[in-house]
């Protein structure tokens, strides 16, 4: 693997954790925002289109490009609440770059207002700390992913370090505006890592399009031949001395030869374009390769070869945000394997793995391909049903538990069969319900199904 493709392997999930924390950022101020601007029905449109390219974003360029679009808006939306606000100045709230600016001590018309009423400015940086706490959760979470992007080498790298472990108290305007060009142009650089793939796709096409032209040149070239063959044949046609026959002779033996030579020469560059051709996917495909492998790598369970916790919580809240889209009823299944230590202990860990593997390896079998089967942590498994009711879920989590239940397991240096059984807990999402909640409501239901006796499956009734 090139040096190249395994500093992005090594970088790529920080790499994406910065720019999903980007994402989670720009939508809360967006939200904030929409909220502030709902009577503008221009403005509010503008907004959704916005956050909806922010969150199909996938790459730091993008980002960057929707950065200075989004800074843009809040300019213009912040002139026309202060517009609004100068229209009815008793019943409006100030801008939102203008409120964020008196919660700091500006000369806003809130920071005016508050000076000489005592408890009034107090009540205003309580809303200030409260309103800012989830953003400077996300910068701390931005400024931790640079950090370890980075080494101590980059321009940025100390003062960022520090700022951190100060909770970014104290920070002005010049030394944000000074960090964020050094940090656009280290995160452009990041960008640029990993466009190999489409860098060797974009060769490719030269590769393709030089040979395009050359063979159209050849083209050309055997076409004006051919005329002038033509016209030797008249000139041949019309010559009364064996001189002239000589001369036209010989101009047809001179531009033979220029053919001759410029087919040779096409036929070195057809092979040396098949060459680079044949190099350059081979490229390709090993880059895909290597990345698709790493893609999968940063998701699976390496003992089970399930999806990982994760990608399991990950998944999760794109479920809710497609059930708060669409209502469409999905269920969790929380299961493990009943008296699990007791395996490890009687016949060693290898023993214990490979009852972990083979119950990974049924409930793989026995969910349908669309639901998403996880290894939760330790013997803990876990599985969303989509487009299942209460009943469903219970039903083919019952289905499982039997297949397991049914499963032979011989373990080495033993004669006898050993049952491994499982317990299940059932529980579906409901309006209200955060991933946590659900989570919970369905480990209950598995705590129950312990408590009767282990070996059943037990569903939460529905809220």
């Amino acid at each position: 693997m090139s040096e190249l493709l395994q500093k992005y392997r090594e970088k790529a999930e920080l790499s994406q954790q910065v720019v999903e924390s980007y994402k989670a950022l720009s939508s809360m101020a967006i939200s904030h925002l929409r909220g502030e601007v709902r009577e503008n029905a221009v403005l509010d449109k503008t907004f959704e289109g916005l956050i909806h390219r922010i969150k199909g974003a996938d790459n730091l360029f993008q980002i960057q490009q929707l950065n200075r679009e989004f800074a843009s808006l809040v300019k213009v939306t912040d002139a026309w609440l202060k517009e609004k606000r100068k229209a009815a100045p008793k019943a409006e709230a100030p801008g939102f770059l203008s409120g964020l600016t008196s919660m700091f001590g500006g000369k806003g018309e809130r920071a005016k207002g508050a000076e000489g009423e005592g408890d009034e400015g107090g009540s205003i940086e309580d809303a200030a700390k409260e309103l800012l706490a989830p953003y400077l959760i996300l910068l701390d979470a931005l400024s931790k992913g640079a950090i370890t992007l980075a080494d101590d080498r980059e321009s940025f790298y100390v003062d960022l370090k520090i700022r951190r472990e100060k909770k970014f108290a104290g920070l002005k305007e010049n030394d944000a505006e000074a960090l964020s060009a050094s940090l656009y142009n280290f995160f452009i650089m990041k960008s640029n890592e990993s466009t190999a793939v489409t860098q060797e796709r974009e060769e490719l096409k030269k590769i393709i399009g030089s040979l395009a032209a050359h063979i159209q040149t050849l083209a050309i070239s055997s076409e004006n031949f051919g005329s002038k063959l033509e016209n030797y044949s008249r000139q041949v046609a019309a010559t009364t001395t064996l001189d002239e026959i000589r001369m036209v002779q010989k101009a047809i033996l001179s531009d033979t030869q220029a053919i001759q030579k410029e087919n040779s020469a096409a036929r070195e560059k057809l092979l040396e374009s098949e060459k680079r051709l044949r190099e350059s996917a081979q490229r390709i495909t090993q880059l895909e390769t290597e990345l698709e492998k790493a893609r999968k790598e940063k998701s699976t369970d390496h003992l089970t070869q399930l999806f990982n916790r994760g990608y399991f919580d990950e998944k999760l809240k794109e479920d809710f945000a497609s059930f708060a889209r669409y209502g469409e009823p999905f269920c969790l299944i929380i299961f493990d394997v009943d008296h699990f230590k007791k395996f490890n202990d009687t016949y060693g860990h290898q023993a214990g793995d490979g009852v972990l593997q083979a119950v990974a390896a049924t409930a793989k079998e026995t969910m349908r391909a669309s639901d998403t089967v996880a290894r939760y942590g330790g013997e803990e498994f876990v599985v969303v049903v989509y487009k299942a009711r209460l009943d469903e879920a219970a039903k083919a989590a019952e289905n499982l538990r039997e297949a397991v239940a049914a499963h032979e397991f011989v373990f080495k240096g033993e004669k006898k069969i050993v049952q491994v059984t499982i317990s299940l807990g059932v529980a579906q999402v409901a309006k209200g319900d955060t991933p946590k909640s659900l989570i919970e409501r369905a480990d209950a239901c598995l705590y129950e199904a312990k408590k009767q006796g282990r070996n059943r499956t037990v569903h939460a009734p529905s809220k």
